[in-house]
């Protein structure tokens, strides 16, 4: 971190969990690469979602692929994960924006109202019996099947919510500076109209 400079950005599978980027537990790494960027102030870009995937069922999915950058504003920038199953790690996009942009709410397939019992039936019933696969488009095609017939449930079982429209995200600077200058404009009107005067 020391040897990149004053601004910089830097991406990947840090192998390393703490809360601090998502992960559910803390690791030795974790721990230390913690210490290392607070020491550094240097901030962490992460989209807060499960990135690894680990075929092992005794394992749980994590946040270990994150974006780490010194020098920029976090606010211009925005970590999302990619739903692809083409591996057991879940691609993260960082954007990083020129100027203030308008972002609408996220709408996740499933929330607290998802009625979970539900959800598990349809996968059953879509997905058995699995189809024989006997070469590389087999499989592609039953992944393609598999993710299209997860999403479709989570659509069938989840009440939809209100729409939310976009909402302009400003960054803390900005706010603060348009909270003075109104304040100024205040003070200025009021040595102007007597009749805003106490």
């Amino acid at each position: 971190m020391q040897s990149l400079g004053q601004t910089w950005l830097a991406g990947g599978d840090f192998n390393a969990k703490h809360p601090y980027w998502g992960s559910r537990v803390v690791t030795s790494r974790g721990r230390a690469l913690f210490t290392a960027t607070t020491a550094e102030k240097v901030e962490c870009v992460s989209a807060g979602k499960p990135t690894y995937w680990p075929s092992d069922p005794a394992k749980r999915p994590d946040c270990i692929n994150f974006f780490l950058t010194k020098g920029l504003n976090p606010e211009r920038l925005h970590a999302d994960t990619v739903n692809d199953l083409s591996s057991d790690h879940v691609p993260v996009i960082l954007t990083m924006a020129d100027s203030i942009q308008l972002y609408r709410t996220s709408s996740n397939l499933t929330n607290r109202r998802t009625d979970w019992d539900q959800y598990r039936a349809f996968i059953t019933e879509a997905i058995s019996p699995a189809p024989p696969m006997r070469s590389g488009e087999d499989i592609e095609a039953a992944l393609l099947h598999f993710s299209t017939q997860l999403a479709e449930a989570a659509r069938c079982c989840t009440p939809k919510q209100p729409h939310h429209p976009c909402s302009t995200q400003f960054p803390a600077n900005i706010c603060q500076m348009v909270a003075e200058r109104c304040k100024l404009r205040h003070q200025w009107q009021s040595t102007r109209d007597p009749a805003v005067r106490h």
